[in-house]
């Protein structure tokens, strides 16, 4: 996105004195000056682009953790003090990722930052930080509901913007079925990968509905829901279903992006 450009986030920010915050995909440019943080975002947590522009890992799910239900989730609330590692320990996602074995040295491909994707931090006065690369697709949605109801919280006191341009349910390059979700929503759903993909989707707005009623803030908080386009047809299932419309991603129906 050309830095001449304003975003919503910038606007608001300076001509309202709002708390700014983003969570998701990006994809408006991935280097330092172009993300988020110096967009007008005082809070960023997300995949740079998109999810089948390069390789995640998925951990395994014990049938304990499948069992547990949907109330699974990760404290946000010492991320400005935790160093990742402490972080990611604390959460028990340090662990669940090592115990898949992957060690992003083990390839012979020459560029690492480009076949692995990464989950960027930003926050005010601190330095950008790759969280995770290579990124954890199973434990994804966990971190971003977290971050979503901990910016809720922490600034329901002043007029906020928090954009959620969630990560699902776009294809990746190397999961099953091209989708993927946490644990507990794993084979939960009639629809394979994908609906299991759209229910913990689901699940993540649900949550910060939620939040807002908890608050005392639905009343005096507008929620906008937005779709750039269509499925992409040629992932085929993996993708959704247009169903009784025509529009979809590229193609003589694209509805845009």
């Amino acid at each position: 996105l050309p830095l001449n450009e304003t975003t919503i986030a910038e606007q608001l920010k300076v001509s309202a004195g709002y708390a700014t915050g983003m969570v998701g995909k990006w994809h408006l440019g991935q280097r330092e000056i172009y993300l988020p943080g110096n967009r007008g975002f005082d809070y960023y947590l997300g995949i740079p682009y998109s999810d089948d522009m390069g390789d995640g890992v998925e951990s395994s799910c014990s049938a304990e953790q499948q069992e547990e239900g949907k109330e699974a989730e990760m404290s946000w609330s010492d991320v400005d003090t935790f160093s990742s590692e402490e972080m990611y320990r604390a959460g028990g996602f340090f662990e669940a990722l090592m115990t898949e074995g992957v060690d992003p040295l083990e390839t012979n491909d020459d560029d690492l930052g480009g076949k692995w994707l990464p989950l960027v931090y930003q926050a005010p006065n601190q330095p950008t930080r790759i969280l995770e690369q290579p990124l954890e697709f199973t434990t994804l949605a966990q971190k971003y509901n977290a971050f979503a109801l901990k910016f809720v919280e922490e600034h329901k006191d002043q007029p906020f913007f928090l954009y959620m341009p969630l990560s699902h349910v776009h294809t990746t390059s190397n999961t099953a079925e091209l989708q993927y979700s946490g644990c507990n929503f794993k084979g939960t759903t009639k629809r394979g990968r994908f609906g299991d993909a759209l229910a913990e989707s689901d699940w993540i707005v649900g949550n910060v509905m939620q939040k807002l009623k908890d608050l005392n803030l639905e009343e005096d908080t507008l929620v906008l829901f937005t779709s750039d386009n269509g499925p992409w047809m040629i992932r085929g299932l993996s993708a959704g279903s247009h169903g009784l419309f025509t529009g979809r991603y590229a193609g003589y129906w694209n509805t845009g992006k």
